[in-house]
């Protein structure tokens, strides 16, 4: 490589770490560094750019209206390089030279923008069944495209380690671990699919997948990670078997497990509901104890076998056993609770602070890092989501036995926190089996999540519903103020995140971010000229997507911006 061709790769770098407003710089990618070059320039342009800089042309800069200064950037892009761009960003490898539609741009019969449609749409996820599938699931481009996407969708997630302490290796053998990305996804790609239904749909996920070869494997078999105890099964087994309730706490019993319920391995080609898989009787519920008072200084834990304390019989204990033993028999391990993401077991799952068997209680045990997941993966709204002064007197209580509760500014986080917590109160990992050697003799105990039916005449604090609100402060707008919407079910809250612009706003920060490096802040108006300029297209956008619930229609307006077409992203001109 010539020094002139170098130096130039070495200015376009520089260019990538100059910052926009309080983001990073426009060229800002995540790609690995030698794919730079190609989301700049298709092969063969660096010559040519260099020999015009080495020569000390001056005809580019007549040519193309580039401008002098800091800024100096308005320098467009050929329609081949333009097209090139979004496809190194969906397929993650410079497009061929034999690429029907670089060929038809380079001609000048198709438009880049349309172009980098078509190549989108070559991903589309077309009804098949009950799922939805790629129109060929061995397109190769087709399946990178898919996999981007969904990469890209699973980034947008605080928490990505779904294997945790409550979490074991073997539930993904019936949870697909990418099932939060998946709502994402199928919004994305799903033919007809709107976008809110990432919030609003009642279908738990799991994606279709295609083996490159076929490997006479079950899908248990496939899942290699998990072997029953030596001497429980042979070494041959072939399907899975799961440990179910019984009749006392040691004395589960084994149940085979289709092996279509199961998550199946290969590269993915599709989303689908995932089927029912009912379990008879859970883990013997009479073994979990009950907390009684409402002062974490003063709690009691009492057996719920017997739900007394001493003599005296609690009453919202035997409220408490009531419904956990009602929800213990019949459970589907896929069911769903409503709200698209928000309540399905993979987002739930990974975003819960309790542990198994840790039972919401009052203002000491509840799901707050969910309730912040929520805000943060779904509206890109950071902690504190109100400011001190939002804060009603009413919400401080100085004789609290919670510390949190005597003052503003820890308020201004709890008050949006633990108003979406409460709605998920009735819900709690237990588990099909407990995890011990009579279980592990019969098969897997798998965890799900228990949920406790309303009880209206009792004041036991984890039936009374899902109750709570979505509580923040606007940032951005003509005349920011309070969003305070009472919700009632998990259903609801997705409804009331759906009728938010920043559900909207979020969405098209990260597309516009992903096709262009650009990092809009949507914490506060911009004043940057060309900050503000890139802030007012993502809100444009965004109002545009709540209008008409097409991703499809955003990507097309980004491909079709002027700023997609220029080198460098923070040009004056573009004000």
């Amino acid at each position: 490589m010539s020094r002139s061709v170098t130096g130039m790769i070495a200015s376009l770098v520089r260019i990538k770490l100059t910052r926009v407003g309080s983001g990073l710089g426009a060229l800002h990618f995540t790609f690995p560094s030698t794919l730079l070059c190609v989301l700049l320039l298709p092969p063969g342009a660096y010559a040519q750019q260099a020999g015009s800089a080495s020569t000390g042309s001056t005809a580019s800069t007549a040519t193309t209206g580039a401008t002098t200064g800091p800024n100096s950037a308005w320098v467009p892009l050929k329609p081949a390089e333009i097209y090139q761009r979004c496809y190194v960003r969906m397929v993650r490898t410079p497009a061929p030279s034999s690429d029907a539609l670089l060929a038809k741009v380079q001609s000048g019969a198709l438009s880049p923008a349309d172009a980098c449609l078509q190549l989108f749409d070559r991903a589309q996820l077309k009804p098949s069944g009950s799922a939805m599938a790629l129109a060929s699931p061995t397109d190769a481009t087709a399946i990178a495209i898919l996999k981007t996407f969904n990469d890209f969708h699973r980034s947008w997630l605080t928490n990505k380690l779904y294997i945790t302490a409550n979490l074991r290796s073997e539930l993904a053998l019936i949870h697909d671990i990418e099932e939060p990305a998946l709502y994402f996804t199928r919004a994305l790609l799903g033919a007809g699919q709107r976008y809110d239904s990432v919030v609003t749909s009642t279908e738990t996920l799991r994606g279709t997948r295609v083996q490159a070869a076929a490997s006479g494997l079950t899908r248990f078999q496939a899942q290699t990670f998990y072997k029953y105890p030596a001497g429980v099964y042979p070494t041959t087994y072939t399907d899975l078997v799961l440990a179910y309730g019984g009749t006392t706490a040691v004395s589960p019993l084994p149940m085979n497990v289709p092996d279509t319920a199961l998550v199946a391995t290969g590269h993915l080609a599709g989303v689908e509901p995932a089927p029912s898989l009912v379990v008879p009787q859970t883990t013997y519920p009479l073994r979990l104890s009950y907390t009684n008072g409402t002062d974490p200084t003063n709690e009691v834990k009492i057996p719920l076998s017997t739900c007394k304390s001493g003599t005296v019989a609690i009453a919202n204990c035997m409220d408490f056993k009531t419904a956990l033993t009602a929800d213990s028999t019949n459970v589907d391990l896929n069911r769903h609770f409503g709200g698209g993401i928000l309540g399905s077991f993979g987002f739930m799952g990974d975003s819960t602070n309790l542990p198994e068997d840790n039972i919401p209680f009052f203002q000491d045990v509840i799901h707050r890092r969910l309730a912040e997941n929520v805000f943060q993966d779904l509206m890109c709204i950071d902690l504190p989501a109100l400011d001190p002064s939002d804060i009603p007197a009413s919400d401080i209580q100085m004789d609290s036995p919670y510390p949190f509760r005597h003052s503003t500014s820890c308020m201004s986080c709890h008050r949006s926190l633990d108003n979406t917590a409460l709605i998920y109160r009735g819900k709690f990992l237990t588990f099909t089996a407990n995890s011990n050697t009579s279980t592990q003799k019969v098969g897997i105990g798998l965890p799900y999540f228990a949920n406790l039916a309303a009880n209206p005449g009792s004041s036991q604090f984890n039936l009374q519903g899902e109750t709570g609100a979505l509580i923040f402060r606007q940032r951005l707008g003509s005349s920011p103020t309070v969003v305070n919407i009472p919700v009632n079910s998990i259903a609801e809250l997705g409804s009331a995140i759906a009728s938010q612009q920043e559900f909207y706003n979020c969405a098209a920060k990260r597309y516009y971010q992903f096709f262009t490096g650009v990092n809009v802040n949507l914490s506060v108006p911009e004043k940057d000229p060309v900050s503000k300029r890139h802030q007012d297209f993502v809100l444009n956008l965004a109002v545009q997507l709540q209008a008409d619930q097409s991703v499809r229609s955003l990507l097309q307006r980004i491909f079709s911006s002027p700023q997609f077409a220029i080198r460098n992203y923070q040009s004056e001109d573009l004000q």
